[in-house]
């Protein structure tokens, strides 16, 4: 429910600063100044969102981000679209960091999160009598259980390992119910996947993993 709230609040709160901007075009001396002033004002505005309206430290850090890869870039935008009848250069220096923020926000959105990387390490030990493939998952940190989750599952399982150790820090929801939701996703994915292994699966608690 909080995000659609801060999308509401913030698109009343660049609707306005971009209402500011275009009155303040009018005048004489409308300079870049002015638009930076209105991006400040959608940043800090996202910032007192997104903390009043953010249920964790996580959930507060992506409404922020929404409101400056989002809001206040398209601020910028706009104000850049204003200038560049006063003045190219500071135009298209707007521009470039309209494109550079929204570079970001594709690789923070898109891209990065759906990455999946396996690596490997070889260690030693006289201790073991035969080799054994150890799978390790952690840090999933995920508030949605979907393809990625039963994909980074399907690659595991696809390596074979005589033992898999799940080092902890699953999912980033603290409402008691969506949380319930989530286990039960994540449980069913398991069960489809049949996933297990010779010696056995492992799982303990991290930080962000709640007792329940």
């Amino acid at each position: 429910m909080a995000t659609p709230i801060y999308f509401i609040a913030m698109t009343i709160a660049a609707s306005t600063a971009c209402w500011v901007l275009s009155r303040a075009a009018r005048e004489p001396d409308f300079s870049a100044r002015d638009c930076n002033w209105a991006c400040v004002a959608v940043l800090a505005l996202g910032g007192l969102f997104a903390v009043g309206l953010g249920e964790n430290g996580f959930g507060t850090m992506r409404l922020f981000c929404y409101g400056l890869f989002g809001f206040a870039a398209l601020t910028v935008c706009y104000g850049a679209w204003l200038l560049h009848r006063r003045s190219h250069r500071a135009a298209l220096l707007l521009a470039i960091a309209c494109v550079a923020l929204e570079a970001v926000a594709v690789d923070a959105f898109l891209i990065e999160p759906r990455w999946l990387e396996v690596t490997y390490q070889t260690l030693a030990s006289d201790k073991l009598s035969r080799p054994i493939r150890l799978a390790i998952i952690a840090d999933l940190q995920t508030d949605r259980i979907g393809g990625y989750e039963r994909g980074v599952m399907t690659r595991v399982m696809a390596e074979q390992p005589d033992l898999i150790v799940m080092a902890g820090d699953y999912l980033q929801e603290y409402n008691s119910r969506r949380r319930a939701k989530l286990r039960s996703k994540l449980r069913a994915i398991f069960k489809d996947l049949d996933f297990r292994a010779p010696l056995g699966v492992y799982a303990v608690g991290g930080n962000a993993d709640l007792p329940d």
